[in-house]
């Protein structure tokens, strides 16, 4: 799966309720795996927003690291230079945050040389004497992540793991499991697990309905590593998986300002349609909700309906919702315009026919709690526009995601027929 590109904005939130916290001392090159190499480059700071923005996705082959976070002044902290030909000085490894270490199979310590969290960070060291951290038996570790990890094709995440010697998973099973979050406070479980020696691929496109749509649509900027070794299959002296390195394969953020006249939305998340006037479930040409997706396409027959689909998608009532998300951001200096489909009612006047949906857009944020903190700017009765300096009063400068949720009270409707969103006229 390829995920949406939109950038982070703010991360925030406890990390590990209890843990010791640990600060990761200045990188080296010894401790950067892949290390840097010499060639003609140009300095961050003199690249533009759009040169930034067009590096991001820019991936070599060969080297398969992840270029900045504009958003996040991440390069200038994380990277301080970018190589023209495709070599970077800093590739994209986890930098310790927190570790609640297990103990050994035996229940006692860990070796004090084998328990110091900074070895995990950075690249892979690769080495069974050293540079890496046992999570110890039901050991937890947590990484944040510089740039923000991004589903793309193929694995996202690589779990790099040191085991010495002949031993192998299936005779010396250290095995681990990993969770990713957006902001540190929620959390999702990726699928597969890493046992024995090597880098173990994890994507991001395994990630559950249950996952936060900030996590599936701008990324995980933290990664947590989980000990679940079985103790019956060890001897009493192994201490759990040996973490050598965590590797974001894909990342990077999206800066463009997106025209509304010419884009309307590109993915939804977080469905939860309601029921028509009778309680009933809404029939399934009118649940599909990539119809909101792309611009409004103002049906007023059901002749005119594109082949084979309809041109809308139905919030259904009580309380049905959705959300929507932007392709990059919208200032928010802009009107949103929302259009609806009520057949042969066009031009008519909302008191005609009351299918109506609260507005609500968010930049991604989310409070202590995980929730996305969301801003209401009112409602709209089938098509309407909304204006967006309500949110900048919020203290917003830009949106990246609008919900919509049902309000309709009119007799014998299933709700709010949501067709899509543009540019409404500007604010005076």
């Amino acid at each position: 799966m390829i995920d949406r590109k939109i950038a982070l904005l703010a991360v925030g939130g406890a990390l590990l309720g209890g843990c010791s916290m640990v600060e990761e001392g200045p990188a080296t090159d010894a401790g950067m795996g892949n290390g840097s190499q010499a060639s003609t480059a140009i300095p961050a700071r003199d690249l533009t927003p759009d040169q930034i923005a067009a590096l991001t996705y820019r991936e070599f082959p060969g080297i398969n690291k992840c270029f900045g976070d504009w958003a996040q002044n991440d390069w200038p902290r994380d990277m301080n230079q970018v190589w023209v030909d495709g070599v970077q000085t800093n590739p994209n490894y986890g930098k310790s945050l927190a570790f609640v270490q297990g103990t050994r199979v035996d229940g006692s310590p860990v070796l004090p040389e084998r328990s110091d969290p900074s070895h995990a960070a950075g690249g892979p060291n690769g080495s069974p004497t050293g540079g890496f951290t046992s999570l110890g038996i039901g050991g937890t570790y947590i990484a944040r992540m510089p740039l923000l990890v991004r589903d793309q094709l193929g694995d996202d995440i690589l779990l790099h793991e040191v085991t010495g010697g002949s031993y192998t998973c299936a005779n010396y099973p250290e095995v681990a499991r990993v969770e990713v979050s957006y902001d540190g406070v929620v959390w999702a479980e990726l699928a597969g697990t890493a046992c024995g020696n090597g880098a173990h691929g994890f994507d991001l496109a395994t990630l559950g309905d249950d996952a936060p749509w900030q996590l599936k649509h701008f990324g995980a900027r933290f990664v947590k590593v989980i000990d679940i070794s079985d103790a019956a299959n060890l001897p009493n002296d192994a201490d759990g998986f040996d973490l050598d390195s965590i590797e974001a394969v894909h990342c990077g953020g999206n800066e463009r300002t997106i025209d509304l006249c010419s884009e309307g939305f590109y993915a939804w998340y977080e469905q939860s349609q309601g029921v028509d006037s009778n309680g009933n479930p809404i029939p399934a040409a009118r649940s599909n909700p990539d119809n909101g997706l792309g611009l409004p396409e103002d049906v007023d027959d059901a002749a005119d309906e594109p082949a084979g689909r309809l041109s809308f998608y139905t919030l259904g009532r009580n309380g049905g919702s959705i959300v929507y998300v932007f392709d990059g951001w919208v200032e928010t200096t802009e009107v949103l315009r929302f259009v609806e489909t009520s057949y042969g009612r066009n031009g008519q006047g909302c008191n005609t026919y009351r299918e109506q949906a609260l507005i609500e857009v968010s930049d991604g944020s989310t409070d202590a709690n995980g929730d996305t903190i969301w801003v209401e700017l009112g409602t709209v009765c089938r098509d309407g526009e909304i204006g967006l300096d309500g949110a900048a009063l919020a203290g917003l400068d830009r949106i990246a995601a609008v919900r919509l949720t049902d309000l309709t009270d009119q007799n014998g409707s299933d709700g709010y027929d949501f067709d899509g969103v543009t540019c409404g006229q500007p604010l005076q």
